[in-house]
C-alpha cells in the first residue's frame, strides 16, 4: 500500500464519523462576527453531521531526551498501539481546509525537508485536501508534521490522523504530544493501557524545553 491523495469531500461522503469530527471542530471555532461561512476553509460547517460523543480524550507523550530522533521513536510507539487495534490505515486531514504545507515563506531547513516529504506524496507545492496513509508508511509524515507543527505557527493547529474505520483520531501539537480522541467505547484506549504501552498520560508539556519535568513521572 502507498500513501494516496484523496479529497476532503470524498472523506466526508464516505466516513460519517470523520465528517462529524471536522464539522464539530469547525462549528466550535466559527465566530459569525469574524468568520465568513462561505470561506472555503469552513468546508464542513454546514454538514448535517451527527454530534460527536467522545468515549475518551487523552494527552500522551513518549519520554525521550533527543528531539532529533523523537519523531521516529514516537512513530514506533504509535505503530505498536495501532497494531494492537488492528488499524492498518489512517486518513490525514486538517480541521479546516488550509494548506498542510503551512506558510510558504518559512525557510528553516527542517520545514523545507518536511515540505519535500509532502511534495513527494502530493506532487504539488501546496495541498489542502486529505491523505490516506498506511500505518507502515507513517514515519516520514509523523516527522514532517512534528517539525511543521513545532516551527510554523501558520500551520493548521489541528491536523488529524483518523482511523479509517472511524474508531479514534489523534493530532500532534506543537509540543510534540499526541492528543488522542476515542470514539469507540469498546476500544482498550484508556490510562491503564496507554501507560502499559510506555506512554506518559498528561499533562500537555514540552519535554524538549529546558527545565521541563519529564524524568521520574
Amino acid at each position: 500500500m502507498n500513501t494516496l491523495t484523496i479529497t476532503r469531500k470524498q472523506v466526508f461522503e464516505t466516513h460519517p464519523v470523520i465528517a462529524s469530527l471536522i464539522a464539530d471542530f469547525q462549528q466550535q471555532f466559527f465566530d459569525p462576527e469574524y468568520n465568513d461561512p462561505n470561506d472555503p476553509a469552513y468546508d464542513a460547517l454546514a454538514l448535517e453531521a451527527t454530534p460527536m460523543d467522545y468515549a475518551g480524550n487523552y494527552i500522551i507523550t513518549w519520554a525521550h531526551d533527543d528531539i532529533i530522533s523523537y519523531p521516529a521513536t514516537l512513530t514506533k510507539a504509535l505503530q505498536n498501539v495501532l497494531s494492537d487495534l488492528h488499524c492498518d490505515s489512517l486518513l490525514l486531514l486538517a480541521s479546516h481546509r488550509y494548506s498542510l504545507y503551512g506558510h510558504p515563506q518559512h525557510d528553516d531547513a527542517r520545514i523545507l525537508e518536511a515540505r519535500d516529504i509532502l511534495h513527494s506524496l502530493t506532487g504539488t507545492d501546496t495541498y489542502s485536501e486529505a491523505l490516506s496513509v498506511p500505518v507502515v508508511e507513517m514515519e516520514r509524515l509523523i516527522a514532517a508534521f512534528f517539525w511543521l507543527s513545532r516551527l510554523d505557527p501558520e500551520l493548521p493547529e489541528y491536523i488529524f490522523w483518523v482511523d479509517a474505520t472511524g474508531r479514534f483520531a489523534f493530532f500532534i501539537c506543537n509540543r510534540g504530544n499526541i492528543h488522542l480522541l476515542v470514539f469507540d467505547e469498546h476500544l482498550p484506549l484508556n490510562d491503564t493501557y496507554l501507560k502499559a504501552r510506555g506512554f506518559i498520560v498528561g499533562p500537555d508539556i514540552d519535554q524538549f524545553t529546558q527545565g521541563c519535568p519529564v524524568e521520574g513521572r
